[in-house]
């Protein structure tokens, strides 16, 4: 190095490190990309031969008696894993041409402080000159290029032998579509190689050019502290175009739950891959267009509730952006699943699925188009029921009879048989009691608590009318905000740092009342499900079990209906103890436990279950719903933590009974009884307490010893 003085041979120390370590890290990365390139070129070629090996033993191309059939959309889609692997080690090398331009100016400032040279006349840091002499396909040795070349045209043989090889087996549609596909595929392959390779200078310059003219495009994030209201940020558009509804994962439980069901029942399993292909056709693609469609309608007010549903951006320009690709997302959707209807030979129920769908959505939206209320216009909201409500009320539990009725008919249940009716019936009635506790729970968002556990609506709300009129059905709540109604109409509430979101408290264990829009349809679809079960676990004979479950079914859901009920004399319960957790959920475990012995008397065994099973699945959700807030519900991993947490409240099950059988008096005077452990512990103490001693022979000081030492 030159020798300089001062501060500036400290810069110059300090640069040279600097270049040396961006060196050796750009040098440690081309090692490893080296290798990762090879591995992966290898498996293409292995996997191509690999392929072509498995598919001429189809009957496409084998006469022989043990070929394999296999769909020609299948074959036709083998060449896809090679043309990703082959993409992939493209972008690699394009990856590996920048670094490489950028290694060489590495290597030319860290000549500048190279004393003497290496070799003869060749300084130190030129490595990747030499080679990018010996290797370029621009101006390398001519072996060198005649050798990728050789390696490019084997490539191009192999993969484009392959795919005419499987080409020329499948019918003229698949030829077609393989043509458009590989060969778009492959005249991107080439054009990229030849940007990388050829054309690898003018990459590496357009690409520096618009680094250093794009300040904003290489701008890092500036992530800050999260603050309370961050908590309502929105989605990017791609997360939602792929997945628009996370929240809403419970409904995709449905349908294949009551395929297993109703397969189960009549031993029709082997449709499976009929169901699996209806099932993620409606769920995916039609139902996921039909959240598109909502949410387009309703993107302003979602943004106001702090949904996390279709973003809206930072202005007019992206909600207009947002709003189009949504709807261009959605109609794309519908048009794949009629494509797949047709190539997997479901055009029928597909199209009768869609309309079915899209004719409740119509329904629906047209129901709710008034836009929200602002609730200091209407503070008395409460005080009247509109036709329209009950009708978007009774409207929303339609879809849910759609899903279970494809479960159903392909499970091996005809659709004129009364199993058929009464299961899309009990679902109906299920989605509506799904939707209403729900909706309760989002109407206690347009609330806060105060100190003294008042409720109050928020200053400035705007409210969904049927969503909001839900509280009206739960008595503390209803009352708290009548008695206030007339100090919010004149503008005189205020809200403090003191007060708590209504949308964090669990209101339906508390505060939850027995003739209500959601407890109705929870009777409905206990009636229906304690007829259903039997007759599935096919009960022989059909009235006397349908009797007895149907006697256990209505006695446990009033139980349970009256467990979560407010009480006259406890007008606020906001903590809630022990027993009021377990209680419904010990009635839930008992009225399932009888059900299964009443069924296993009368049904073959393991048949015999499927008589539960209804009362299971719609108690359970109806208690999730109890114990959850709406804060739960938003949030998928809590409301499986709520889920877990009220299974493990069934530990004190055997309590709560032993409490029951042998009387409240003996059970509190067992409870208050030391246990063995603690009489251990007691009569280790009685023996310390005369020497001094432990039993193990310690010496310790007891309290009584030092008060008598303080004495004397």
């Amino acid at each position: 190095m030159e020798e300089v003085s001062g501060q500036s041979s400290y810069q110059k120390k300090q640069q040279f490190d600097l270049l040396l370590a961006d060196y050796q890290a750009c040098r440690e990365d081309e090692r490893g990309l080296s290798a990762v390139i090879v591995a992966a070129f290898s498996i293409a070629v292995t996997l191509i031969g690999v392929m072509a090996a498995a598919v001429t033993q189809t009957c496409e191309f084998s006469d022989a008696q043990s070929c394999v059939r296999v769909p020609d959309y299948i074959l036709a889609a083998s060449p896809l894993i090679p043309v990703a692997l082959l993409a992939y080690i493209t972008m690699l090398g394009i990856s590996a041409t920048l670094r490489t331009y950028y290694l060489r100016g590495l290597e030319e400032k860290i000549q500048e402080y190279a004393s003497e040279p290496l070799l003869g006349e060749l300084l130190p840091f030129s490595y990747t000159g030499m080679t990018v002499q010996a290797v370029s396909l621009r101006r390398g040795r001519i072996s060198f290029r005649i050798l990728a070349n050789l390696l490019f045209i084997a490539i191009i043989l192999i993969f484009g032998g392959y795919t005419s090889y499987v080409g020329f087996h499948v019918g003229w549609a698949d030829q077609i579509t393989m043509a458009v596909v590989y060969g778009c595929a492959a005249g991107t392959l080439v054009w990229a190689v030849v940007q990388g390779t050829v054309r690898g200078r003018v990459l590496f310059t357009e690409t520096a050019e618009n680094f250093l003219t794009n300040p904003e495009g290489r701008r890092l994030p500036q992530p800050t502290r999260k603050q309370p209201e961050d908590d309502k940020a929105e989605r990017s558009l791609a997360s939602y175009l792929i997945f628009p509804r996370p929240e809403d994962w419970i409904k995709w439980v449905i349908t294949p739950g009551v395929f297993a069901v109703a397969a189960w029942s009549t031993g029709g399993f082997s449709r499976w891959p009929t169901f699996l292909a209806l099932w993620l056709i409606l769920e995916y693609l039609i139902y996921n267009a039909r959240y598109q469609w909502n949410d387009v309608r309703g993107v302003i007010e979602d943004r106001a509730e702090g949904n996390r549903r279709l973003p809206v951006g930072l202005g007019q320009r992206h909600l207009r952006r947002n709003v189009a690709a949504s709807l261009s997302v959605g109609v794309l959707r519908l048009v794949v699943a009629i494509v797949l209807a047709v190539a997997l030979k479901l055009t029928a129920p597909i199209l009768l699925l869609i309309v079915l769908v899209f004719t409740i959505a119509i329904a629906y939206e047209a129901l709710r188009s008034p836009k929200p209320i602002p609730i200091s216009q209407e503070p008395e909201i409460l005080q009247r029921l509109p036709a329209r409500v009950v009708a978007i009320w009774c409207v929303v539990g339609l879809g849910y009879g759609i899903r279970s009725g494809v479960g159903f008919l392909v499970g091996g249940i005809p659709a004129g048989s009364w199993k058929f009716t009464a299961g899309v019936t009990l679902f109906i009635a299920f989605g509506i009691m799904f939707v209403a506790m729900t909706w309760v729970l989002a109407a206690t968002d347009y609330c806060v608590i105060g100190p003294d556990r008042t409720w109050r609506w928020k200053p400035g709300i705007d409210v969904k009318p049927h969503v909001a009129l839900f509280l009206r059905y739960v008595p503390k709540i209803r009352q708290d905000l009548n008695a206030d109604s007339s100090e919010l109409k004149q503008g005189r509430i205020q809200t403090d740092d003191s007060d708590t979101p209504g949308r964090s408290d669990s209101i339906l264990v508390k505060y939850n009342s027995f003739r209500t829009p959601w407890n109705l349809p929870f009777g409905a679809s206990i009636i229906l499900g304690s007829l259903l079960g039997p007759e599935l676990a096919h009960a022989n004979p059909p009235l006397a079990p349908d009797i007895m479950v149907l006697s256990v079914s209505i006695v446990g859901a009033c139980l349970l209906i009256l467990s979560t009920s407010s009480k006259t004399n406890e007008p606020d319960r906001a903590p809630v103890n022990d027993r009021a957790t377990k209680l419904p959920l010990a009635i839930c475990a008992g009225g399932a436990i009888l059900i299964v012995c009443i069924a296993i008397l009368f049904s073959p065994f393991p048949e015999a279950l499927i008589a539960v099973i209804p009362w299971l699945a719609v108690t359970l959700v109806y208690l999730i719903f109890c114990y959850s807030s709406f804060q739960d519900l938003k949030d998928f991993t809590r409301q499986l933590q709520v889920a877990f947490d009220s299974l493990k409240q069934l530990k004190g099950l055997p309590e709560i009974l032993l409490h029951f059988i042998i009387g409240k008096k003996t059970s509190e005077a067992i409870g208050s009884m030391p246990k063995p452990a603690e009489q251990a512990n007691t009569a280790a103490k009685m023996l310390t307490a005369g020497n001094g001693q432990t039993p193990n022979g310690e010496v310790q000081h007891t309290d009584s010893a030092n008060k008598t030492a303080e004495h004397n």
